[in-house]
């Protein structure tokens, strides 16, 4: 699957990154990357945009398609491209398959493993916020933002960001931000 990137947040002069600097362009822009997304959809069943980080913002990808199955859109942080295409194309085929993969459990996929990840639903404002295209793809058809679940993994130690002592990645210099509340720990019966 290809990525999706979000042009130049700050162009200036008489072109940006090679493209005009034209009124017209953000909309030529905007046709394009909606054209790319409808086409990986109808070839793969979803396409995975991956936002690009800076000093201040960790990296991102996430899932448009995959409300199609009835299921939320998937977002992770703080992984780089290949690793993020991985894994959500791994629990991408299991939703095909017909898995709905819950908050409630640890999950883990093969090309992690042996990391955990949960899911922590995304609140509508920050589905808005960092799932664009998604919301874009489905707005005629969605009225509020596209329901959302945020992967996160695990440390090397087995801890998530919501533990104390968590470790973020040695590769990465950001850590996962959490968009929605953790999970609350199963409690004994």
């Amino acid at each position: 699957m290809q990525d999706s990137h979000s042009p130049e947040p700050h162009c200036s002069g008489p072109s940006c990154n090679g493209v005009p600097d034209t009124p017209a362009t953000p909309t030529a822009w905007r046709d394009q990357v909606a054209t790319a997304t409808r086409e990986r959809i109808r070839t793969f069943g979803w396409s995975i945009n991956y936002i690009l980080g800076d000093a201040d913002e960790p990296p991102f990808a996430y899932t448009v398609g995959l409300t199609a199955f009835g299921h939320p859109e998937l977002i992770v942080f703080a992984t780089s491209s290949g690793a993020a295409r991985a894994l959500l194309n791994a629990l991408g085929n299991r939703v095909r398959r017909g898995e709905t993969l819950a908050a409630d459990r640890p999950l883990t996929v093969e090309p992690l493993e042996p990391h955990r990840l949960r899911l922590v639903p995304v609140p509508p404002a920050h589905s808005e916020l960092y799932l664009v295209e998604a919301n874009s793809f489905y707005r005629s058809t969605h009225r509020d933002p596209v329901p959302a679940v945020q992967v996160v993994i695990d440390d090397a130690d087995g801890r998530f960001p919501w533990d104390p002592d968590f470790r973020r990645c040695a590769h990465t210099r950001h850590a996962q931000p959490v968009l929605g509340a953790p999970p609350t720990p199963p409690t004994a019966p």
